[in-house]
């Protein structure tokens, strides 16, 4: 799994090729396909649970 990180203001042609309209945003993504999205800030141990879940939900 890859972490990447995007700031929206130096890169906004990223972002609105994403579709990110509010910050934070997390996309997953699985096979080069998002597979899920949140916006809203979540502390680490959130993050990783979400993750989780929804890698579990894809396979």
């Amino acid at each position: 799994m890859r972490l990447l990180k995007v700031n929206s203001e130096a890169e906004p042609a990223v972002s609105a090729r994403l579709g990110i309209r509010s910050i934070p945003t997390l996309l997953l993504f699985a096979g080069g396909r998002e597979i899920a999205r949140v916006s809203g800030a979540m502390a680490a141990s959130q993050i990783v649970s979400w993750t989780r879940g929804r890698l579990a939900s894809a396979a």
